[in-house]
């Protein structure tokens, strides 16, 4: 890929998060390359290229089986909106492409022959854990107040501690977040919550004191942190619900947070579902062990069960599966649960002998909300063990109760 615009006679190098992750030894996701050759050139060098960001400077290409996001090199300035500069000029040097980027470790390029370019210290300060903005943290800061949040999610990705003179550019200009859209802050929550160790993480985003400062007040911001056990291998949305449980929301109120936040609905819902989980079980546990404290009975008592094949009926069994894989930590009666729910004969309707067709058949009626009550009554004396998961039984069960039917009409 260098090569064809190094024989076209433009300088070229691999810049941005791939060195970084080279660097680091981690798999590399997204490879930018920068160059002195300008948009249009690119295009011509390329024929599967897309001109996905030509103001910028920027063409996307498919090389090899590979995409790439190459960017003419470029100054910025007139930061009008805290967030997107008003003017561009394509450069023809790299140290003057490097000069603009956000922190060291970001403002590294490494050449055809392997050779780093690091005029700004980047390799130094991964290799001492230290997160630092390319010159004056207050000015990138004004430039692109965004920024701030992009230094935490680094900060957290790569373990690394940010400097004083960038820790106290986020404390002065935490209120310029107000600018930035929600979407935005909202990815980069995001990134930091899939970071590992998460409450450290959490405890750096309460202490920068930035969740007071977005465009859309957030609940988040007047939360008190709290220690939870830590859950590895975190799904998307359940890096969203820890995130309000450390913070002590409510589901409500982290439907709220959501909302503003402008996260896609399926994962406002999974997340709002896992947190509505969690509420239950502190709820339904409470009440077992009291009447366990009354009563002499275990604390997963059967109105426990009863209450968990509920839920079965009610929330896609996926994310139930979720919630009882990820969030044994928190509970041993969450493991308790799991160990009940793999004990069940059926976990969903869906898991039954025999569907709907069938019902009809035997029952001579025609369809109508009674088949998915019957489908949900037959689930729960299958699962309870009270009916076996075999058609024969299934359909004695189903036609004694049409006779039982017909008898009381």
């Amino acid at each position: 890929m260098l090569d064809i615009l190094l024989h076209a006679g433009f300088s070229a190098f691999f810049v941005g998060g791939a060195v970084r992750d080279t660097l680091l030894g981690k798999p590399i996701h997204d490879i930018d390359i920068a160059t002195s050759a300008r948009p249009e050139q690119v295009l011509e060098l390329f024929p599967r290229s897309i001109p996905t960001g030509l103001q910028h400077g920027t063409v996307t290409v498919v090389h090899k089986h590979n995409s790439y996001e190459v960017t003419t090199f470029r100054t910025e300035s007139s930061y009008s909106d805290y967030r997107h500069p008003g003017q561009i000029a394509f450069v023809d040097e790299l140290e003057q492409d490097l000069q603009r980027r956000d922190f060291t470790i970001n403002a590294m390029a490494i050449d055809r022959h392997w050779k780093l370019y690091d005029p700004y210290g980047g390799q130094s300060d991964l290799h001492n854990r230290i997160l630092a903005t390319v010159g004056s943290s207050s000015q990138r800061f004004q430039e692109d107040a965004l920024r701030m949040l992009r230094a935490l999610r680094f900060a957290a990705a790569y373990r690394l501690r940010i400097d004083e003179q960038c820790q106290q550019a986020i404390w002065q200009h935490g209120e310029l977040l107000q600018h930035i859209a929600m979407e935005r802050v909202a990815y980069e929550l995001g990134r930091l919550l899939q970071a590992d160790e998460l409450h450290p993480n959490l405890h750096m985003l309460k202490e920068s004191r930035l969740l007071h400062f977005t465009k859309e007040k957030l609940l988040l911001a007047n939360g008190s942190l709290r220690q939870l056990p830590s859950i590895a291998s975190r799904a998307e949305s359940t890096c969203w619900a820890l995130l309000f449980l450390h913070f002590g929301l409510s589901s409500g109120q982290a439907a709220h947070d959501m909302r503003r936040l402008r996260l896609s609905k399926r994962l406002q819902g999974d997340a709002g579902t896992l947190l509505k989980l969690c509420e239950w079980l502190q709820q339904a546990v409470e009440e077992t062990d009291a009447a366990a404290q009354t009563n002499n009975r275990p604390g997963l008592a059967d109105e426990l069960k009863q209450q968990w094949l509920q839920l079965l009926l009610q929330y896609p069994l996926e994310l139930l599966e979720l919630w009882l894989e990820q969030f044994q930590p928190f509970s041993t009666q969450v493991k308790l649960l799991q160990q009940l729910h793999e004990s069940l004969p059926v976990k969903s309707v869906k898991q039954l002998a025999v569907q709907g067709k069938q019902l009809l058949d035997w029952s001579n009626k025609p369809a109508g909300p009674w088949l998915k009550a019957l489908l949900e009554q037959l689930f729960i004396a299958v699962a309870s063990g009270k009916l076996g998961n075999n058609k024969q039984e299934i359909e004695r069960f189903v036609k004694a109760q049409n006779e039982d039917d017909a008898i009381n009409e």
